[in-house]
């Protein structure tokens, strides 16, 4: 599943992809934000819980995990990947 944002003059698109097994730390670093933001000082905060619990729901049917990742951006199809600069996703949806 792809789509692109619309573009503002002097912003980058975004594409939306599925989330893959690279994106994982990113998207637990997200969950850990909400889990602060929703929860304070009760925040379950451990990286490798929230890396687990989103593991497990990629490609599990029923489950969707999307990225946004900016246009242009190692990772996205048709972009050539540059040498050791992972795509960095700039948003999620669940």
């Amino acid at each position: 599943m792809t789509a692109t944002g619309a573009p503002r003059p002097g912003a980058p698109g975004f594409q939306v992809r599925p989330a893959r097994e690279e994106d994982l730390d990113v998207i637990a670093g997200f969950e850990i934000a909400i889990a602060r933001a929703s929860f304070g000082d009760e925040a379950i905060e451990d990286p490798a819980l929230h890396r687990k619990r989103v593991a497990g729901a990629l490609g599990r049917p029923g489950e969707v995990t999307l990225v946004a990742v900016a246009a242009g951006a190692p990772g996205v199809p048709g972009v050539p990947a540059a040498p050791a600069v992972p795509g960095v996703p700039v948003g999620l949806t669940r």
